[in-house]
This record gives structure tokens, sequence and C-alpha cells, in this order.
């Protein structure tokens, strides 16, 4: 498990000049200047981050923090909050829609695999099961009346 910690700091800057409207223009071009390059993205009542895995919510988080976006996570509600610059939090948002449709199809094979054991046969007497997440996918194939399951698929999903 991968604990990120990191320290937010307020910046306050101080304007000095002659006059006062010098003094607001000044203010109101860094207020226009923070406006269009920071963005702030809120998502409410995400039911599916509920059930995201721990190493799926530590992979967000790291990627996240590599493009400077601050994360604000509840996943016990289904909240999530991003800060940074508007770049940074449309490819933090993006890779939040990736991962959780990942999430979504991962569940979808799951529940399709719980029941289904597929096997092949060793020799006369021996059958060997394959792993859950292939039964999975061969079940989708299967049901989807795809005629087979690629050797890369089972290569990726046999690796232990």
């Amino acid at each position: 498990m991968f604990f990120y910690s990191f320290v937010i700091l307020a910046l306050t800057l101080t304007i000095i000049s002659s006059s006062m409207k010098k003094q607001d223009e000044c203010k109101k071009a860094l207020n226009n200047y923070v406006q269009k390059t920071i963005d702030v993205r809120e998502h409410l009542q995400q039911s599916p981050l509920k059930k995201w895995t721990q190493p799926a919510i530590n992979a967000f988080y790291r990627f996240c923090l590599r493009r400077y976006v601050i994360l604000d996570m509840n996943i016990n509600i289904g909240y999530m909050k991003l800060y940074g610059s508007k770049e940074s939090v449309t490819e933090a948002e993006n890779e939040y829609y990736r991962e959780q449709t990942k999430q979504s199809e991962q569940a979808r094979l799951e529940a399709i695999a719980r029941n289904i054991i597929w096997a092949y046969k060793i020799n006369d007497n021996n059958w060997e099961k394959y792993s859950p997440e292939l039964n999975a996918h061969i079940e989708d194939a299967y049901s989807s009346q795809v005629p087979s399951v690629s050797h890369y698929r089972i290569k990726r999903l046999t690796r232990v």
C-alpha cells in the first residue's frame, strides 16, 4: 500500500504600485491568469468508485501526483475532486474515466466467471482449470459466439 503526502502551500503576493489604478490592473491580470490556467472538477455520487481496488486507487494517485494534480477522494461516499492546471486536470479526468471503465469491465468479467469453470485435459486422467479471469474471457467469448480467445490474452491472463 502506498501513501503519498504533500504539503499545499498558500502563496501570498503583495502588489506595490504608485497608483491604486495600476495596483487594481495588476490584481485583475493575476486573477484572470489564474482563472484561465487553473481548473477544479468535482465528481459527486460516483458509486462505481466504491468498488475500486487499492492498487487502482494507488495508481490513480500516482498518475495525479506526476501531473501535479491535487486529488481529493473519498471512495466511501463516491466523491472525487481534482485541482490543477486545466491540461493536467483534463488528463487526470480522462485517466479516471479509463480506470472506471477498466474496473467496470473487470467486475463484469468476474460476475460472468463466478459459476463457470473452464478447463483443459492434460492427459486421460487429469484436467487443469483455467484462472478465474481467463474463465471470464472464455465465457464472454463463448456467450458472444466469438470463435476463439486470442493467444495473447491467454498468455497475459495466465501470468501469475
